[in-house]
């Protein structure tokens, strides 16, 4: 599953597709709930974070912002997602990325 997702549409990113999306952030969602390993979890976080620019460029930014909610998930990419930000001033500046915003408060 996670091959077809990484791969690219009309150079946009699956996980960025408006259905997929949501999918994959209720499965990190009740990955979470679980209280297992969250190995779901962990490797979206690790396959996000090799695709982080495509991530934050398209709607995958929500799952970003799942997984920062969750106290055990949040320490696994905040730091990533601080330092990936400084060179994404440009996607802060947009007032209409919703997405960008919220990210930035939980990142706060």
């Amino acid at each position: 599953m996670f091959r077809q997702v990484t791969k690219k549409d009309a150079g946009e990113i699956l996980i960025g597709h408006q259905d997929i999306h949501r999918v994959l952030k209720e499965m990190v969602k009740k990955d979470q709930e679980i209280n297992g390993d969250m190995d779901f979890t962990k490797t979206m976080i690790a396959m996000m974070l090799k695709h982080m620019d495509s991530c934050l460029k398209s709607r995958a930014v929500w799952i970003f912002v799942q997984i920062l909610e969750n106290a055990k998930t949040a320490p696994l990419v905040k730091s990533e997602l601080k330092n990936a930000m400084k060179d994404h001033k440009d996607l802060i500046e947009d007032d209409k990325n919703k997405g960008i915003k919220m990210l930035m408060e939980k990142l706060k």
